[in-house]
C-alpha cells in the first residue's frame, strides 16, 4: 500500500525524489512559546489537553514539490522528503520520531495523518 502525496501547490502527484511534506518549524515554535506563556523551565504546562486542542495556533503541514515551495529559505522548516513517508509503515515510523519534537501538539499532523487513512480506505475508529 502506497501513499500518493499531492502537492497542496499546484495539485499534482509528487513523485520521489521530487517534494516533500513539511512544516514552518519557527512558526510551531512561536506557537508553542505563545501558548505555554513562554516558561523558562522544564516543568509541565497547567494546560489541559482540551485547551491544547481549542488552540488557534495551530501551524499546518504542507505537502509540496521542491519547485512549488514558496517557503523562504532562510526559514527554519522541518521537511521530510515524500520517499520516506510513502508506506503506511514509514508513516508510523516518523510520526513516533515527530512525538520527540515538543513543537508536534501545536500543529495539523494529527489530520494529515487522518487524511491519509481516509485516502488509504481506512475507516476511522
Amino acid at each position: 500500500m502506497q501513499i500518493e502525496w499531492v502537492c497542496q501547490v499546484c495539485s499534482k502527484s509528487v513523485g520521489d525524489e521530487s517534494g516533500y511534506v513539511f512544516i514552518n518549524e519557527e512558526e510551531a515554535l512561536e506557537a508553542e512559546r505563545e501558548d505555554s506563556g513562554d516558561v523558562d523551565d522544564d516543568r509541565p504546562s497547567a494546560q489541559t489537553i482540551y485547551e491544547l486542542v481549542a488552540s488557534t495556533n495551530t501551524v499546518s503541514w504542507k505537502i509540496v514539490h521542491s519547485a512549488c515551495d514558496t517557503e523562504d529559505d532562510e526559514v527554519l522548516c522541518y521537511r521530510i522528503d515524500v520517499e520516506r513517508v510513502r508506506t503506511p509503515q514509514q508513516l508510523l515510523a516518523w510520526t513516533a520520531q515527530l512525538m520527540d519534537k515538543s513543537w508536534l501538539p501545536w500543529t495539523n499532523w494529527s489530520q494529515t495523518i487522518k487524511k491519509v487513512a481516509t485516502d488509504l480506505g481506512v475507516k476511522a475508529i
